[in-house]
């Protein structure tokens, strides 16, 4: 298993947001690569997803948030599990004070990472923005 160095630090309470964008025309070949920091039911899970596009959405996603956690915490990517919470969040499976949330679209994959603190984050597509500005002064939470 490789080491990583540089680890990272981010404070508690700050707010580090990382994103890429899942694209359809390289997905297929970089699978092989990046299919193998997947553990064995998230490969599983993703042969599930009938399209090429969620796939291809559900690996970006996948790969993003253990290259992340890897940059502020020395454990290699393809070394983290995760479970779900009780509010069917997912969290890792180690106590390491680092706390994540993913959303993705067919253009976006976001991840949001704290140290100590529960965050939340979610990415729609631009044509459903008259729909959110509508729902938003309900279930948006400002400080």
């Amino acid at each position: 298993m490789p080491q990583l160095h540089n680890v990272a630090t981010i404070d508690e309470g700050h707010l580090n947001l990382w994103f890429g964008s899942p694209d359809e025309d390289s997905c297929e070949s970089l699978k092989e690569i990046y299919g193998r920091l997947l553990s064995e039911d998230e490969r599983v899970r993703m042969k599930t997803f009938r399209s090429e596009r969620r796939r291809c959405e559900f690996l970006t996603t996948r790969v993003l948030v253990r290259t992340v956690l890897s940059h502020y915490h020395p454990l290699a990517p393809e070394a983290w599990r995760f479970r779900t919470n009780v509010y069917g969040k997912p969290e890792t499976d180690i106590k390491c004070g680092l706390r994540f949330n993913l959303s993705n679209s067919h253009r976006l994959v976001a991840c949001l990472i704290s140290r100590g603190i529960e965050v939340g984050i979610d990415v729609e597509p631009y044509e459903h923005a008259e729909e959110i500005a509508d729902l938003a002064p309900n279930v948006f939470f400002r400080t």
